[in-house]
């Protein structure tokens, strides 16, 4: 399916748009192998003066309280450095952004500290293993002081780590028990995305999720643990109804590093640059009603997953009428573990 192209920024006129992701650049340094900016940058061009004057137009339209996301790419990447601050100097002056938000993965506490005052919430992205996979492994010593640095500037910090499903649940537990001692209060846990999983892969992280899924509650008061498998789980769990797949092109919107707005990162997945922050909307309410009558029709989980990443769909398979398979897979068998254990997950939730 082909989307139009939509450069033009009024169009946020009609939108209610509660959480604004800003790209400045798709560049990144560290280049894990499960990290899918290799796609996103391959049609991207960095224009930071587009970007800055897209951002004062959003400010200038926005009628609503929003909060606002310096994602990548690396944001902190000395290319890419100044053009952050440029980015979050102007929405620390904006009034109606209530929360501003870091992600990156970069553990030098100077580039941290040149822009601590602006931020809010600080995302760090780490890896639990050293390996050719993993590059972004902390020593605790040293993800001590950065929680302390951050901590101490009156900023929230969450970690978050990409599973790559080799992995044990011993090793994670290890983990999670080294971050409540250092006083993080807050990790999410992911998975391989945007890329085809074998079959040992899959069978690994069934295993990982259904672990993490006890211990998110198990440990409740100490940590919170979560991800989107586990948010869904627990969705599941308690009953409460998904109410979209999620907020992308709906109350979510993306600055490219052009200067761009699309509805999601996965725009630059294309070279010809056709999505329509309209047609990306009614695409994903066609293709809820299109799986909620078809393939997903008999799915007990279908209101608490809603078929998955629309964008996922359309770069693994070619067709955004697709549910999400590889989330689908992890999510149905872990809950059918889930559901033979009931009785023991209840003493673990608070129903």
């Amino acid at each position: 399916m082909k989307f139009l192209k939509n450069s033009t920024i009024n169009r946020f006129s009609n939108l209610e748009i509660d959480y604004l992701k800003i790209v400045p650049s798709y560049y990144c340094s560290i280049n894990c192998k499960y990290c899918y900016n290799r796609l996103l940058k391959q049609n991207s061009k960095d224009n930071p003066k587009a970007l800055l004057n897209s951002l004062d137009e959003f400010i200038n339209n926005q009628k609503t309280s929003f909060i606002a996301e310096i994602i990548g790419g690396e944001p902190l990447e000395e290319n890419t450095l100044n053009t952050s601050k440029s980015l979050l100097n102007r929405l620390s002056r904006s009034h109606l952004c209530k929360k501003r938000i870091l992600s990156t993965a970069v553990k030098d506490i100077r580039l941290l500290d040149s822009l601590i005052d602006y931020l809010d919430f600080v995302y760090l992205s780490m890896d639990i293993f050293n390996s050719t996979n993993n590059k972004k492994k902390l020593s605790l010593t040293k993800l001590l002081q950065l929680t302390n640095f951050i901590n101490c500037n009156n900023v929230e910090l969450s970690l978050t780590v990409i599973l790559d499903g080799c992995e044990d649940e011993e090793d994670i537990k290890n983990f999670i028990f080294s971050l409540i001692h250092i006083g993080v209060k807050n990790i999410c846990f992911g998975y391989v995305k945007f890329q085809h999983l074998n079959t040992t892969t899959l069978l690994n992280y069934y295993r990982l999720f259904y672990f993490l899924f006890f211990l998110k509650y198990s440990l409740t008061d100490k940590i919170f643990i979560g991800g989107n498998i586990l948010e869904t789980l627990d969705l599941a769990v308690q009953n409460i109804t998904r109410k979209r797949i999620c907020h992308c092109g709906e109350t979510s919107v993306v600055l490219q590093p052009d200067g761009n707005v699309t509805p999601s990162l996965c725009q630059n997945y294309y070279s010809d640059n056709s999505y329509s922050l309209t047609e990306f909307s009614k695409s994903k309410m066609y293709r809820w009603n299109f799986l909620e009558s078809n393939r997903c029709f008999n799915c007990s989980l279908w209101p608490f997953c809603r078929g998955g990443c629309m964008g996922a769909s359309i770069h693994l398979y070619k067709n955004y009428l697709s549910p999400d398979i590889e989330f689908c897979s992890i999510i149905s068998k872990v809950w059918e573990k889930i559901e033979i254990d009931m009785g023991i997950i209840k003493d673990y939730i608070r129903m």
